[in-house]
């Protein structure tokens, strides 16, 4: 055993005492530990000391659910795989790798000493990284306010209603205004961020950790927004909101030898909110600038009537739904780790600004 300067940070292998990167420790090139020079004095018995401790107790070897990577050698970990996971840290490691890790500066040896081979610092094994959520790589975008371009122009349609009552009514203004409705087109505004805002809500409260929602996207170059983009370990989910109100229905309006299907909404014919959902595609798609990542559009009817044994179907490849089964769906495993989804979250909230910030 030999005193050297400790490249990075450790526990004394007897009292645990922490050790500062730099500090001057007992290295032990058999067992690769470090001990602190008040459990080692000079004259005493430099034997090995005693083996580091087990694993912490925040420690447990288990199943995975999705798909990780081991935070000390990087080798990619599929789910269902066994791994030690720290609850602490939220993250994983591979069983094979040992719990602590301990590298000397093997520069303050001469080249003489045995005790010591130079290798040492080649296959030591590395100190974890920082913990995700102090990783600049991992910090979640800004979500945004769902329904904020809705809630606006409502607002605008509103104030220039009341403009042009106040400019013809003069002071009788605020009788009209009392004895009269804002019009269908506009409440439909205020009725569109409601509904938002409640799926918003609803999905927040559902949502695991690893899917990421991003609400009010503006699109640069157009005037259209997307209410909804959630990216999960399955892929990119664009969902639009609608507040129709009646029962849903899957009609076939084709001839006899023709197939036209078509949603219905209390008897109204709703398609039109189905074709709408292909630019939005586009508009993600290009965010993105890849062609591997799946994008699943989904049309989420927040105040339709379901029936007791109805469930989500998909018409011309967008998936009609409500709150609880997005949730389930966007809730599945896949194929993205948690860092995959956070920088593609990242890059389309980048390429796709909120319409309003949620720290506004």
């Amino acid at each position: 055993m030999r005193v050297l300067k400790l490249r990075y940070a450790a526990s004394c292998s007897r009292c645990g005492a922490a050790l500062e990167s730099g500090t001057s420790a007992w290295w032990n090139a058999e067992t690769r530990t470090a001990t602190c020079t008040t459990c080692l004095t000079a004259g005493t018995d430099t034997t090995t000391p005693a083996a580091p401790t087990s694993a912490p107790d925040s420690e447990k070897t288990l199943k995975l659910r999705y798909a990780g990577r081991c935070t000390l050698c990087g080798t990619q970990l599929a789910a269902g795989s066994r791994a030690v996971w720290d609850q602490s840290t939220k993250t994983a490691r591979c069983v094979e790798c040992p719990p602590v890790a301990v590298v000397a500066d093997v520069s303050a040896v001469s080249a003489g000493d045995t005790d010591l081979p130079s290798s040492t610092a080649a296959v030591a094994p590395l100190p974890p990284p920082p913990r995700p959520a102090e990783s600049p790589a991992l910090v979640r975008p800004d979500s945004g306010v769902a329904g904020a371009s809705a809630r606006r122009e409502y607002e605008r349609r509103k104030a220039k209603r009341e403009a042009a009552i106040d400019a013809r009514w003069g002071r009788f203004a605020g009788v009209v205004k009392f004895l009269t409705d804002d019009p269908q087109t506009t409440n439909a505004w205020a009725q569109g961020a409601s509904g938002e805002a409640r799926l918003a809500k609803a999905l927040g409260a559902r949502l695991n950790e690893n899917a990421i929602a991003l609400h009010d996207r503006k699109v640069p170059g157009t005037r259209g927004n997307i209410d909804h983009i959630v990216v999960a370990p399955t892929g990119v989910y664009i969902v639009d909101a609608k507040a129709y109100k009646g029962r849903i229905e899957k009609r076939d309006v084709g001839g006899w030898f023709s197939t036209d299907l078509r949603l219905y909404v209390g008897g109204r014919d709703r398609t039109k909110a189905v074709d709408a959902m292909a630019w939005q595609v586009e508009a993600v798609r290009k965010a993105l600038g890849a062609d591997s990542i799946p994008i699943y559009p989904s049309l989420c009817l927040t105040d339709a009537e379901w029936g007791f044994f109805s469930s989500p179907f998909t018409l011309k490849g967008v998936i009609c739904t409500w709150a609880r089964k997005l949730a389930d769906t966007l809730n599945a495993p896949g194929s993205y780790s948690d860092e995959q989804v956070v920088a593609i979250a990242q890059r389309l909230a980048e390429k796709l600004p909120p319409s309003e910030p949620s720290g506004s």
